[in-house]
């Protein structure tokens, strides 16, 4: 039998939908995890390249930032900070240094729910990744190693897409792109870096910010937010993110800075050896 690569990830697409959706009608955060591990974060993870870990909860920084619980957090699995209280995978804290991208899940998204997507995923845009201390530094994903570059190629989330955490929100379906460029207006202003980087219908039309030469990453250097029909808004949106992925920066390793409490002991008694 002929494999559909296509038809798979539209039903990825619609059953991460679906399964988010009855999730919500749960009071429990135990029920609530339990419906959400029904393998559409192992699916969303095994479409994503090599190293990506996907789940849900909090980003945090070293300056007390914190966001709100995400549905979905994408970060490097293999050198992410990951704190979860009681063992509750949905409430866990991630470093935000090792966070690709955060995502929220909706039904039939109208215009509250795009307005509050939009406030929570503004509030990842401004968690602050530890600044580099020289000029040109950055970290490509995946690697322990930084790099250096000339000083315009300095890590700047504010200027650069690629230095960002990247947002999206997913949806059955979404209101008009009227509605949702009002939104966008209404909670951030002419800050186009804190605006998510896409909108998806997985089952009508989906958003993406453009410039003369298509489709961008992000809203940053984007003349206009563009409405388009795509055959398989789910698997375009994959592809979308794994660009992304693959030329993303961030900064050094500094797992060790969120389990410092040096600053924290007194010492009480010392003898001489």
């Amino acid at each position: 039998m002929k494999f559909n690569v296509s038809d798979f990830l539209k039903y990825v697409g619609e059953e991460l939908v679906l399964k988010f959706n009855s999730a919500s009608n749960h009071s429990h955060p135990h029920a609530i995890g339990r419906v959400r591990e029904c393998g559409v974060i192992e699916k969303l993870e095994a479409l994503l390249p090599s190293g990506v870990g996907v789940g849900s909860g909090f980003v945090i920084d070293l300056y007390g930032g914190v966001s709100k619980q995400s549905d979905i957090v994408i970060y490097e699995k293999n050198f992410a900070s990951r704190f979860i209280p009681n063992n509750v995978e949905d409430y866990a804290y991630y470093s935000c240094e090792n966070v690709l991208a955060v995502g929220e899940i909706k039904s039939n998204a109208n215009s509250n729910d795009i307005k509050d997507s939009i406030e929570k995923l503004k509030l990842v845009k401004q968690i602050q990744r530890e600044k580099p201390k020289e000029k040109g530094v950055y970290r490509n994903f995946f690697s322990s190693v930084c790099s250096q570059d000339i000083d315009s190629q300095s890590f700047d989330p504010v200027t650069k897409d690629i230095d960002q955490i990247f947002t999206f929100l997913i949806a059955k379906t979404l209101p008009s792109i009227e509605i949702i460029h009002k939104n966008l207006k209404d909670v951030c202003g002419n800050e186009k870096h804190l605006y998510p980087n896409c909108f998806i219908s997985i089952e009508g039309k989906s958003l993406y910010f453009a410039s003369n030469e298509g489709i961008r990453i992000s809203a940053i250097n984007s003349k206009c937010i563009c409405e388009g029909n795509f055959e398989n808004p789910f698997a375009y949106f994959i592809n979308h993110l794994t660009t992304f992925i693959q030329y993303a920066r961030t900064t050094e390793l500094n797992n060790h800075k969120y389990l410092d409490y040096r600053e924290n002991i007194l010492i009480n008694k010392q003898i001489e050896i």
